[in-house]
C-alpha cells in the first residue's frame, strides 16, 4: 500500500520500500491475523482475559528491546513489568 501511494503521489525513490517490500508485507499479514484473533477472542470469550493477553504484548516488546536492542532496564521498568505479571498471573489463577 506505501508503494502504491508512493507511485500515485509523484514519489520516485521507492528503493527502501522495495528492498523491504517482503518485511513490510509479513509484517502487515501478521498485524491482520494479531487484530482478527483478538476480535475472534473478544466476541467468544471473556472481555478481560482478551484485553490481558493482548496487553501484555507491550510487555514482550520490552523485554526485546531489552534482550536484543540493548535497552536499560530502569527502576520504573522493573515496577511496570512486575504490576503486569503479577496482573497476568492474578487473571491466570483466577480463569481456572
Amino acid at each position: 500500500m506505501l508503494y502504491t501511494l508512493g507511485h500515485l503521489s509523484g514519489v520516485r525513490e521507492h528503493g527502501q520500500i522495495r528492498r523491504q517490500y517482503r518485511g513490510l508485507t509479513l509484517s502487515g499479514v501478521l498485524l491482520a491475523v494479531s487484530y482478527s484473533s483478538y476480535l475472534f477472542s473478544v466476541q467468544t470469550g471473556p472481555v478481560s482475559y482478551a484485553l490481558a493477553v493482548r496487553s501484555s504484548s507491550i510487555f514482550m516488546g520490552a523485554m526485546i528491546g531489552i534482550v536484543w536492542l540493548g535497552e536499560r532496564l530502569t527502576r520504573q521498568k522493573i515496577i511496570a513489568f512486575a504490576g503486569m505479571a503479577t496482573g497476568l498471573v492474578v487473571l491466570g489463577l483466577a480463569s481456572g
